[in-house]
């Protein structure tokens, strides 16, 4: 399998797609933690999340959220994470916890994507100052536009087989836009999943 169809996929979806950024329901297989007996680890693709053995023995299948999911701040499930909504990758007696395991919803299977079930949202980082990246947001023209995103390595890398040549390329500096004129003439400018509306101070 080469680049652009594992680690390099690049999906296309619609305004209201979030890539392959999921909340799915996987196998729990406990393993020891080494630093901590009330500790386990369970590894998810490449990813490893760091779990409460007493919460997890006996149970086969957890929703994996991983690292810059967003949960609902007002759901009952939630509150021991006091108001931390934003899942992050996070180190734990020596281990690092990438992502969280939550029970899976009732009547899920393996494979499933539980995000809309369980009010799991991708985190989207503010946009940064600057010239046309402040404006308010415009209604998307009519269309189902693509959005752009790279996979990561920890749930696709095990495709890639030692030896395999593989060349990865790497944005160092700029910035994602899309330019969309329509039949009409009028410009479209957005970046990744927002479209802009015209900012007086770059005319």
């Amino acid at each position: 399998m080469g680049l652009n169809s594992a680690l390099g996929t690049i999906k296309e979806s619609g305004e209201a797609g979030m890539s392959e950024h999921l909340v799915e329901v996987v196998p729990v297989n406990l393993e020891p933690h080494g630093n901590a007996d009330s500790l386990s680890v369970v590894k998810v693709y490449g990813y490893t999340v760091v779990v409460r053995t007493a919460d997890w023995q006996g149970v086969s299948t957890g929703a994996y959220i991983p690292p810059d999911s967003v949960v609902p701040a007002d759901r009952e499930e939630y509150a021991f994470l006091k108001g931390h909504t934003r899942i992050r990758a996070q180190r734990l007696r020596g281990i690092m916890s990438q992502g969280l395991l939550m029970p899976a919803p009732a009547g899920s299977n393996v494979g499933d994507n539980v995000a809309e079930i369980m009010g799991i949202t991708h985190y989207e980082p503010q946009l940064p100052g600057g010239c046309g990246t402040r404006t308010d947001d415009a209604v998307a023209p009519p269309g189902n536009w693509p959005v752009y995103d790279l996979e990561s390595w920890y749930k696709y890398g095990s495709h890639f087989i030692d030896g395999e040549q593989v060349l990865i390329t790497e944005k160092i500096h700029g910035a994602n836009s899309r330019w969309l004129m329509t039949k009409d003439g009028e410009l479209h400018v957005g970046s990744h999943r927002r479209w802009k509306k015209e900012d007086p101070r770059c005319m």
